[in-house]
């Protein structure tokens, strides 16, 4: 009973955010000879742009690729419909609001060094490093841009609407990561109550946005994620992000970080379109263990490199090799290359070590979510 309650409120709480992203509204104007003041600057959302991720940007892509990001590093949850939901919202939601007597158990001490500053530097123990990156930035940048989003299709109360998105995708993400667990579970305490609110309140101060987005040109660079045929199952998804710092026109320092962190160097080739290419560490598998009777998460690190082609910042083609079993090569062509226009596809495909793959198309007519098939042997592969 209670997990259908909690299933229901969260199907409750998807819908309204469907609704609140419907379509435009015209503004009349308050009075005679009285205009309304100009919409303000966008540093991340270009509603002029009708290729790479934003064509495809939405409210439910930004919820599918932050709140099943993890699925990359926990290839068995790719059936959603299986997972059992319930139990690992309610965990996450119990502790979330017990925050304060969980930590307490657990040791404000180890939770800081851990968690929030950055002491600790192995795999298991570094759990700050993605809170900065993913939760912090990653998640404040994400607030911002979809922000602009409702403000250009006219929905009241954009930064509301924007704030529920980040914050259900949290949740889902981290009742993902749950995996079963009951009892204390300091990870989703940390990235909900400190860093994705805390992403959310620093992006809010036009200074941050406007600093990211000029001198760093930070930017989502999110995959194309889709459910396949004949199981349902989700492929190709995962919150991606990438930064350039302007070394000499016309190199660049170039990073992408989401699941992972690359590195490496951006030439422009052609106007405002850039070749980029970089190598890093892929989170490959989440390891979850219990210490002082507390649910943490590790990560298993393999290596990754990529090939990316973008245009004003946008990404329209990457070529990405990570060694794991499922995911070995993954091939993204976003919408505007195959055709011009904002009716465009675009297309995704990724090979196995054993040759299985999957492969889909996505639009933005879609909301950014698309659909695809996989061969047989792609779910052999799970964990």
């Amino acid at each position: 009973m209670a997990a259908r309650r909690a299933l229901r409120t969260l199907a409750l709480l998807l819908v309204t955010i469907a609704l609140g992203a419907g379509p435009a509204r015209a503004t009349e104007p308050t009075s005679a000879g009285i205009q309304t003041p100009p919409p303000a600057r966008n540093y991340f959302y270009d509603p002029t742009a009708d290729y790479g991720v934003q064509a495809l940007y939405s409210p439910l892509y930004v919820l599918v690729n932050r709140g099943f990001d993890i699925v990359q590093a926990e290839a068995g949850r790719r059936q959603l419909f299986r997972y059992p939901w319930g139990p690992n919202l309610r965990n996450v939601a119990d502790n979330v609001l017990h925050f304060p007597s969980r930590v307490s158990e657990y040791g404000w001490g180890n939770f800081l060094k851990e968690e929030i500053f950055p002491l600790t530097w192995s795999t298991q123990n570094a759990r700050w490093a993605p809170n900065y990156s993913l939760h912090l930035v990653g998640g404040g940048m994400t607030y911002r841009m979809l922000r602009e989003w409702f403000e250009d299709k006219g929905v009241p109360l954009g930064w509301l609407w924007s704030s529920a998105v980040v914050m259900v995708s949290a949740f889902i993400n981290e009742a993902l990561e749950n995996s079963g667990s009951t009892g204390r579970n300091t990870d989703c305490i940390a990235d909900i109550v400190f860093f994705d609110l805390g992403g959310i309140l620093l992006f809010s101060w036009d200074l941050v946005p406007r600093l990211f987005s000029r001198y760093l040109h930070l930017a989502d660079w999110s995959l194309q994620p889709a459910f396949t045929l004949p199981e349902g199952r989700l492929h190709n998804v995962g919150n991606y992000f990438a930064l350039r710092i302007d070394i000499h026109d016309p190199v660049s320092f170039f990073g992408y970080f989401g699941n992972g962190t690359w590195a490496g160097i951006s030439w422009r080739i052609h106007g405002e379109e850039r070749v980029s290419l970089a190598g890093g560490v892929f989170n490959s598998r989440l390891v979850g263990s219990i210490e002082h009777k507390t649910q943490l998460n590790s990560v298993v690190l393999t290596s990754t490199a990529g090939i990316f082609w973008d245009r004003n910042g946008t990404p329209l083609a990457s070529l990405i090799f990570r060694d794991v079993f499922d995911q070995r090569f993954a091939l993204n062509i976003y919408p505007g290359v195959i055709l011009p226009g904002k009716w465009s596809p675009g297309v995704w495909a990724v090979a196995a070590r054993d040759g299985s793959f999957a492969f889909g198309v996505s639009a933005g007519f879609g909301f950014g979510v698309g659909i695809g098939v996989e061969s047989p042997g792609m779910r052999a592969l799970d964990p």
